[in-house]
């Protein structure tokens, strides 16, 4: 690591939090994108452009108040 930082210009610390953080994005790029092939992103679009079906239970749920809106007994 040592020799990578100084072929870099970088010190050792730098190096390795830039070495971290590349990391940390590929690991979580696979939570961003993902492809679908013909037949399932035809069925992913429709799903997007389908009109927004009311959910009772859903409003319910943001009508009542959070628990750091609630009041303490």
């Amino acid at each position: 690591m040592r020799r990578a930082a100084e072929e870099r210009g970088e010190s050792l610390t730098s190096f390795i939090i830039h070495s971290a953080c590349a990391e940390a994005e590929l690991t979580l790029a696979d939570q961003r994108r993902f492809s679908l092939d013909a037949e399932h992103w035809s069925a992913f679009v429709a799903a997007l452009d389908r009109p927004a079906q009311p959910k009772p239970r859903l409003r319910r749920l943001f009508a009542e108040p959070s628990l750091l809106e609630r009041q303490p007994s």
